[in-house]
């Protein structure tokens, strides 16, 4: 009896120790999922907050670029507009400048207040050249005769000068040089301005103006050339220095045979003894025979008057100058200046008096050169001002 009673008290004492160690090692268990939760959860709030900061950061990083960004764009346009302003005003300023300068040429080449002109017909058309001749030749001793044709003239006339002399030869029929060969006519029916030279010389080859007296230049130019016989060379030499010729001749039908030279009435001939030289050609192409005179060393006994003969009698001369100084004077050449041709007398281009109607016909562009220096200075001062004021308000930015 006692035994089974001491069987039962040990089954049930190992029974409550076995109970007691279950339930220790349950709440070890429970102790480290706790633990390992506590873990978790602080690993997570760490990745949270790395994650946070990484955003935070980011996002500073692309607002701060944003507003760089902004800020250069902000920039460049306010550039681009000072810059786009600068050259509108430029432009603005220029085309001001160039309008204000063909309304002063305007004014002060026309009058306030234009006449049209009418043609016979009644038309206000600007007076036009028609076609005639430009280049006309004559020999020497004809009557040459230069044609200008002008359709609506109106009450304008028509002026003659050589290229070479501002003075008028006429002006209208009127003539306003003292040599008589000169006159000029009108052909009303064919609307022709005639210039007559009567006994043509050597001297009066060259280009001619036939020009309409109104504010714009309006000329047509005529080329007169003279076939004849022309001299050319020194006219004054020191002593010891060459004297240099040439005679010009030119035949009608055909060239001159020959061309002979005479030094105060004397025929020359070539001489080695005198260092004398005469060379002969005639000029391709042409009716022209050429003759030239060389004296290599020049003595006191050659100066005088030189003749050149044609075959056909036509005579020119020139008197030469020889010096006993230390230096040569050269003669200041001019067409037909200082020659004498056929009756020995010489002949020398006369320069008339200037006269009010010729002046009044130059033109007058003095005031209109100072004007548009003036509107030009203004002008760049106007922009150097804009652009200065423009550069230092970037400078101040």
């Amino acid at each position: 009896m006692k035994a089974e009673q001491k069987s039962i008290i040990g089954k049930s004492s190992s029974s409550s120790n076995s109970s007691s160690n279950s339930s220790s090692s349950s709440r070890a268990v429970t102790v480290v999922e706790a633990a390992v939760a506590v873990v978790v959860v602080v690993v997570v709030v760490v990745v949270v907050v790395v994650v946070v900061v990484v955003v935070v950061v980011v996002v500073v990083v692309v607002v701060a670029v944003v507003v760089v960004v902004v800020v250069v764009v902000v920039v460049v346009v306010e550039v681009l507009v000072v810059v786009a302003v600068v050259v509108v005003v430029e432009v603005v300023v220029v085309v001001v400048v160039v309008v204000v300068v063909v309304v002063v040429d305007l004014v002060l080449a026309t009058p306030l207040i234009t006449l049209p002109s009418k043609g016979p017909e009644g038309s206000t058309s600007s007076p036009t050249f028609l076609p005639r001749p430009s280049h006309l030749r004559f020999y020497r001793g004809d009557t040459a005769v230069l044609v200008c044709a002008v359709d609506n003239l109106g009450t304008k006339t028509i002026t003659w000068r050589r290229s070479s002399d501002p003075n008028p030869l006429t002006i209208g029929e009127d003539v306003y040089v003292s040599d008589p060969r000169y006159s000029a006519s009108e052909r009303p029916e064919d609307k022709e301005w005639i210039l007559v030279i009567s006994d043509v010389k050597m001297a009066d080859a060259g280009v001619y103006e036939c020009q309409v007296s109104s504010k714009t230049k309006l000329i047509f130019h005529i080329l007169l050339h003279i076939n004849g016989i022309s001299l050319a060379g020194t006219k004054f030499v020191e002593k010891g220095d060459p004297i240099h010729l040439v005679c010009n001749s030119t035949g009608r039908l055909v060239s001159p045979d020959n061309l002979d030279w005479f030094k105060d009435g004397v025929k020359l001939l070539p001489s080695g003894l005198r260092k004398i030289k005469i060379d002969k050609f005639h000029v391709p192409h042409s009716l022209t025979l050429v003759s030239v005179l060389d004296i290599r060393h020049s003595q006191m006994e050659d100066a005088g008057t030189y003749v050149c003969r044609s075959s056909d009698l036509s005579i020119i001369s020139t008197k030469v100058h020889v010096l006993n100084g230390t230096s040569a004077t050269d003669e200041a050449q001019e067409p037909g200046g200082g020659q004498t041709v056929d009756d020995g007398t010489q002949q020398q281009q006369q320069r008339p008096p200037r006269n009010s109607a010729a002046s009044s016909l130059l033109p007058q562009s003095f005031h209109v050169g100072t004007i548009q220096t003036i509107l030009y200075a203004a002008a760049n001062l106007f922009i150097s001002t804009v652009l200065t004021f423009n550069i230092g308000m970037l400078v101040e930015r």
